[in-house]
């Protein structure tokens, strides 16, 4: 279950060294406005 419904906008395996690893962009929207939360280390 989900605290709000939200979309990927991006995945992405960085498999170089030093990057963040797998990384993953979220968008979600509350009412009009609309954020993005970046996960890495995955």
């Amino acid at each position: 279950m989900a605290v709000l419904k939200g979309e990927v906008k991006n995945f992405k395996e960085n498999d170089n060294y030093s990057v963040y690893g797998p990384t993953t962009i979220l968008k979600y929207s509350i009412a009009a406005d609309f954020f993005y939360i970046l996960f890495e280390h995955l």
